[in-house]
C-alpha cells in the first residue's frame, strides 16, 4: 500500500468517526486509534510489529529536546524499516507525557548522577527561555547545558520502562482487535 492509499484510508476512518456525534472527545480519539490498528493490522502488520513501532515513537516523543523528536522518529522508521504511521501515532500520543516527564527525568539523572538538584524557580525559567528564544538556542544550553544533559540520562532510565509498558499494551490492544476481526 503506498502513501496516498494509506492517507485517503486515514482521512475516511477519521471521517467515520467525526460523522458520529454520540461519542465524547476522548471516545472519538480512542476510536480512531483502534480503527487505525484495524488499518494497520489489515495491512499484513503483526501486533508485534505495530507495538514496536508505536513503542520507539512513544518513546522518542518524550526525549527532552524540542525540536528532535520527528526527526528522530522518521529517521528511526526508515532505519530499522518500521511502518511509519506507527512511529508517527506513538509521537503524536505522546507529545503530554513530554511535559510530564521532564522534571522526573531531571531528578532521575541528578541522583544518577549524583548532582546537586536544581532548585524549581531555575527549572521554570529555563522551561520559559527555551520557550521563547529559540533563536539564541546556545545561549539556552550555554546556562542549562548540565541540567539538560541530566535530563536525557533521566530520560534514558525512564524510558526504558515505559516503553516496555507501552509495547505490552500496544501488543495487547492490537492482538485483541486482530482477533476481533478474523471473527466472522
Amino acid at each position: 500500500m503506498d502513501v496516498k492509499e494509506e492517507l485517503t484510508e486515514i482521512h475516511d476512518i477519521k471521517s467515520k468517526i467525526q460523522g458520529d456525534e454520540s461519542h465524547g472527545f476522548f471516545k472519538k480519539k480512542i476510536h480512531f486509534l483502534k480503527e487505525s490498528i484495524k488499518s494497520l493490522l489489515t495491512q499484513g502488520l503483526t501486533p508485534r510489529k505495530i507495538a514496536m513501532a508505536f513503542a520507539v515513537g512513544f518513546i522518542i516523543g518524550t526525549f527532552p529536546v524540542l525540536g528532535t523528536h520527528t526527526i528522530m522518529g522518521v529517521g528511526m522508521a526508515f532505519l530499522f524499516n518500521m511502518n511509519h504511521l506507527s512511529v508517527y501515532l506513538g509521537l503524536i500520543v505522546s507529545f503530554p507525557f513530554f511535559l510530564l516527564l521532564l522534571l522526573p527525568s531531571l531528578r532521575v539523572g541528578e541522583f544518577i548522577l549524583n548532582a546537586m538538584p536544581m532548585d524549581w524557580d531555575r527549572f521554570s525559567s529555563g522551561l520559559k527561555l527555551m520557550a521563547n528564544s529559540w533563536d539564541d538556542f546556545l545561549s539556552v544550553f550555554a546556562a542549562y547545558g548540565i541540567s539538560i544533559m541530566h535530563t536525557i540520562v533521566g530520560w534514558a532510565i525512564i524510558s526504558i520502562v515505559i516503553g516496555l509498558i507501552i509495547y505490552y499494551m500496544v501488543y495487547f490492544a492490537s492482538s485483541k482487535i486482530i482477533s476481533q476481526i478474523d471473527k466472522p
